[in-house]
């Protein structure tokens, strides 16, 4: 995006904010959509959660072990 384009979005986002928009409403509804449609969870997204989950729990065990 080159920088005139880029100044135009940001005037529109603050002109609507101005305006009292709520862009997490417009968020909420386009992830409720995408849940419902099947869309939002991938197989990416679930390996890298149980990853994560897994590495949380592997850290509070060494925690509760080294206290």
């Amino acid at each position: 995006m080159k920088r005139d384009e880029e100044k135009v979005l940001v005037q529109q986002f603050l002109d609507a904010l101005r305006a009292g928009a709520d862009f997490r409403d417009r968020k909420v509804r386009r992830l409720r959509a995408a849940i419902r449609a099947g869309a939002f969870e991938n197989q990416l997204k679930i390996e890298i959660a149980t990853d994560r989950l897994a590495a949380d729990l592997t850290d509070e065990l060494k925690d509760k072990v080294n206290q």
